[in-house]
């Protein structure tokens, strides 16, 4: 209730100004799926990686054309956004279906910022901080 009353206060292009400068949250990266045995995915398996605690997303360009590049034993892959785009989510999600010979001995890992593809906005029209550290070697997904 007190913001509501001081952005009252500014006025409405001093409201704007507020929300036009809040923070944009760096995000985070991890692999939300599991091979089907053990710790290595086999051919036609899904791996599906999250991009997490983004700031609340209001809106999206290119949200279909989201890739990012996951490292598959030694070789740079795309994987794709796989979730539809929703109104104040919080996380995208991509998917990478593994081919015939790609094994990862040490584990699969992602390059920091690795997110391209698509622009995502908050609800004072800012760019959502996407960039993220890198994943190192991930031992249970192979």
């Amino acid at each position: 209730m007190r913001r509501v009353r001081v952005l009252a206060a500014l006025g409405m292009a001093g409201a704007l100004a507020a929300f036009a400068a809040a923070p944009a949250f760096a995000a985070d990266v991890r692999i939300t799926s599991s091979p089907a045995s053990g710790d290595t995915y086999g051919v036609g398996e899904t791996i599906r990686v999250q991009l997490y605690n983004l700031a609340e997303i209001w809106s999206a360009s290119g949200h279909n054309n989201g890739r990012m590049t996951i490292n598959v034993g030694g070789t740079n892959r795309q994987a794709r956004t796989s979730s539809g785009y929703q109104t104040r989510m919080r996380a995208v999600s991509l998917d990478y279906v593994v081919q015939e010979g790609e094994i990862d001995a040490n584990g699969i890992s992602i390059p920091a910022n690795a997110f391209s593809g698509a622009t995502y906005r908050d609800g004072g029209f800012n760019n959502v901080n996407t960039n993220h550290a890198a994943l190192t070697d991930q031992s249970g997904h192979k």
